[in-house]
């Protein structure tokens, strides 16, 4: 299962960067939360793949060639996955580059991904996995 569980948050991350919106929907449960920290520019909880994408589309409205990609994937245990990710784009305004690397966590349930938390450091991400 946890083999499953990373190839299903690899495509995950296929679709969202290529704008596959059917495979994104495919691999989203219905009521999946998209969690922000409270330092987030966006802070709170959307819920449902539209909510969720709706996020990611303003990202792109942000920056060009915004990509958000995968360095590790781990799966921890009970569905859930962490990832090391790594966020790359040219803010619109400024014209400046710029590549983050931040923690993810992700929630996997019955085949398909139930909750997506972004953290600002990929410690935090592997924490709160470990502790829940």
């Amino acid at each position: 299962m946890p083999d499953e569980n990373v190839e299903l948050v690899r495509r995950f991350y296929a679709a969202l960067n290529a704008n596959d919106l059917a495979n994104f929907r495919e691999l989203c449960d219905d009521g999946i939360e998209y969690i922000n920290p409270a330092a987030a520019t966006e802070p709170g909880t959307r819920s449902g793949p539209d909510a969720f994408r709706r996020a990611f589309d303003d990202l792109h409205a942000s920056f060009e060639g915004f990509r958000c990609e995968p360095d590790e994937i781990t799966a921890i245990e009970d569905g859930v996955v962490v990832v090391v990710a790594r966020s790359t784009g040219t803010g619109r305004m400024s014209d400046i580059p710029f590549t983050e690397v931040h923690g993810h966590r992700l929630t996997v349930s019955g085949g398909r991904i139930t909750s997506f938390r972004w953290f600002q450091t990929v410690g935090a991400a592997f924490a709160t996995a470990e502790r829940d």
